[in-house]
């Protein structure tokens, strides 16, 4: 675990850590993988929104107190990429126009606390926002949330996503001044969600490392859902920028766990088929 935890919040090569751990590279590679295939798993469930079941009606009550427009808003949607060498296949696939580069995506959805409740990915950097929602059937999820804790909770997302009865966004086009003021206001709050990418990738600068990132020769995916799961793990012994700026704190590590496992012994474990926990190596 030390392994991982150095390699994934430095820059340094397995050459340079050899020297530390007194292994070679290659046993590092190997110990380094092992680890990811240890802890992937369990990221992949703990990272999924129905952990957070039982908690989304007071994180958006918390939220509506600290002034929220939306009072049923209890977190924020949104996409971020991470830039990839150019690969020597689906290189159509993995360029994204709008950005101008190769890249992987992923759609997060982070809660009021500063904690990523759901991580979606990898896509490929040409799949669009839009595409990446209907794919990770978050909206289903969070309807069937709403019927079993009978209480409507949303999420916020920007202009990129529908307007639903359970997700919100900017108005758009020839707006009013009250609806504009609500954009303004809810942009605010909206930025929870590139803080929690900037923590990430600050974290660890080993994911956002477009030269370590080759699709097909490493396992990109795995890394990438381990940081961000350690950057909750962070978040519940740190806190986060949202702490001190919503005053909403986030729960403990203890806590965190408790609830992950009560997830999995509640029976979420059956939402998760033998596809949704394979070692993904590569973009969708």
């Amino acid at each position: 675990m030390l392994l991982l935890l150095r390699r994934m919040a430095t820059l340094e090569n397995l050459h340079h850590l050899s020297s530390t751990f007194d292994r070679s590279a290659s046993a590092l590679s190997e110990l380094h993988n092992a680890m990811l295939d240890h802890i992937y798993p369990y990221a992949k469930r703990a990272l999924r929104l129905e952990v957070w079941l039982h908690e989304l009606p007071r994180l958006a009550e918390d939220l509506a107190a600290k002034g929220c427009r939306i009072p049923t808003c209890c977190g924020f949607i949104d996409g971020t990429l991470f830039k990839i060498r150019r690969p020597t296949e689906g290189e159509d696939a993995a360029y994204s126009g709008w950005k101008r580069m190769h890249a992987t995506k992923y759609q997060a959805v982070v809660l009021s606390n500063f904690m990523i409740a759901d991580y979606d990915g990898p896509h490929a950097g040409s799949v669009g926002d839009a595409n990446i929602l209907r794919r990770s059937n978050i909206e289903a999820r969070l309807q069937a949330i709403v019927d079993e804790v009978g209480h409507v909770v949303t999420l916020y997302g920007d202009g990129a996503y529908p307007r639903t009865d359970l997700l919100h966004r900017p108005f758009k086009g020839n707006i009013s001044a009250e609806q504009a003021a609500f954009n303004e206001a809810m942009s605010s709050y909206r930025q929870a969600v590139e803080w929690i990418f900037g923590k990430l990738e600050q974290l660890w600068p080993f994911v956002g490392d477009k030269t370590r990132r080759t699709i097909m020769l490493r396992q990109t995916g795995k890394e990438d859902l381990v940081a961000a799961l350690l950057t909750n793990f962070h978040t519940c012994l740190c806190g986060g920028v949202t702490t001190d700026y919503l005053g909403i704190t986030p729960p403990t590590l203890q806590e965190y766990e408790a609830m992950i496992r009560r997830a999995m012994d509640d029976g979420e474990r059956s939402s998760y088929s033998e596809e949704d926990i394979q070692m993904e190596d590569d973009p969708a």
